[in-house]
């Protein structure tokens, strides 16, 4: 999620904050940089919060403390760390996971007379106050995500005046990080759950709200799960008025998946899929995912690995480029996944067999792939390459990185040994 900070949509010539940020990454090392910057962030907005932009967090929204009405759903949780084995020097951000961490219910609210704006819909409720679960996540910290609100909404939340208004219920699944891969997978889709729930106990048929220009991945997905384009709104306006929103909780805790939700996607997404054609590819279970011609995040000797894992069962697949469904129909049966750190991780959570998840670094690593293993019952192991600076853009985010091919075969033959006893 700290890589908001520094998110490009298109790739262009370098602006001059761009260039500062590349001449203090030689001076200091980048993960310092982004935690300073993180927290001062953090500390700016919660301190504009205070005075002039009143929110209601989670905990808020769930206990129903407003003009709203929430309704748990579910059962109360716990997770622990998965199976753990580090190739290399040790993440430093690694000893900040908890060991154990406990899971509240999830919960759907429905928000009358709400308002929505921004390209990423944020919610007001009838008071003017920013409801956290439409923006984002929480921290891992567990504190409201301030850093996923732009500057700007400061003055959005008080010049709004939408001239648009939505007569009928519709369900928002527009956030923040809502355009990208992974956490439309991990945040987005369990969030049908509640909609399912609520739509059980009510009259209406809200429409499901996404972002104007969806990706293809995105309306595969829903279609995958049972939703159409008349089940659709697409959110296109600067400021909307919504007589009834509903906004059932992000599945995810302090950046723990619920495995409750996790199971439940699994099921629905592997339960959506077509009977395979006689000409569908048959899938190894053991898979290297490529990034291909990807302008950065690439394993440069990917092609020196893959000849050493083939004898031992792994096939590579380039994701990016393909069908959800098939996506799908890949990783529920994946027993080893293997890939640079990234959105194409997240795919373990389609596979029902306990993988083993080997998470390639270059010196950028975050804890959400160890949570996600956590979350789904996974095997985890984390193997630290050698950074290279990525040429089209340089940002550091996207390096570039060269592994150790033995060390992750001795990983695997440890790893399997261990299985075996």
């Amino acid at each position: 999620m700290s890589n908001y900070l520094f998110r490009t949509r298109k790739i262009g010539p370098p602006k001059f904050s761009s260039l500062c940020f590349d001449f203090l990454t030689r001076l200091v090392p980048p993960r310092v940089i982004v935690e300073c910057l993180l927290k001062a962030r953090r500390r700016i907005l919660t301190a504009l919060a205070q005075v002039y932009l009143p929110i209601v967090t989670r905990e808020r929204l769930r206990d129903g403390r407003g003009p709203w009405r929430t309704e748990p759903f579910g059962a109360e949780d716990a997770i622990a760390q998965p199976t753990l084995s580090v190739v290399g020097a040790e993440p430093a951000e690694l000893v900040r996971v908890p060991r154990k961490f406990s899971l509240r219910k999830p919960f759907v609210s429905v928000i009358p007379d709400a308002t929505l704006i921004g390209p990423s819909a944020f919610a007001l409720d009838s008071q003017g106050r920013v409801l956290m679960d439409s923006v984002g996540p929480d921290f891992d910290d567990g504190t409201p995500g301030f850093f996923a609100l732009p500057m700007d909404v400061l003055v959005k939340r008080l010049t709004a005046r939408p001239q648009i208004v939505i007569e009928e219920p519709v369900c928002s699944l527009v956030t923040t990080f809502s355009w990208i891969y992974g956490h439309w997978l991990i945040e987005g889709l369990p969030r049908l759950e509640g909609y399912e729930l609520y739509r059980q106990h009510s009259a209406d048929k809200p429409l499901l709200l996404i972002n104007e220009h969806p990706q293809s991945w995105k309306m595969q997905s829903l279609e995958l799960m049972g939703y159409g384009p008349a089940d659709l709104m697409l959110w296109a306006h600067p400021a909307a008025r919504v007589k009834t929103l509903i906004l059932p909780s992000i599945r995810r805790q302090s950046g723990w998946p619920e495995p409750r939700a996790c199971a439940w996607l699994r099921e629905r997404l592997i339960g959506g899929l077509p009977p395979p054609a006689p000409s569908s590819p048959r899938y190894a279970s053991r898979v290297l995912v490529s990034r291909g011609n990807a302008p950065g995040r690439r394993i440069l000797n990917e092609d020196a690995l893959m000849e050493t894992l083939a004898p031992l069962g792994f096939a590579r697949y380039q994701t990016d480029s393909m069908h959800f469904a098939e996506e799908v129909r890949l990783f529920s049966g994946a027993e080893i996944i293997i890939a640079l750190h990234g959105s194409g991780l997240m795919n373990a959570v389609m596979s029902p067999n306990r993988p083993l998840v080997i998470d390639l670094f270059d010196g950028f690593w975050s804890s959400d792939f160890i949570k996600l293993a956590a979350a789904i019952g996974a095997r985890y192991a984390c193997v630290r390459g050698q950074p290279v600076p990525a040429k089209a853009h340089g940002r550091w985010v996207d390096n570039d990185c060269l592994v150790d091919v033995d060390a992750i075969v001795r990983l695997i033959q440890a790893t399997e040994a261990e299985r075996g006893r």
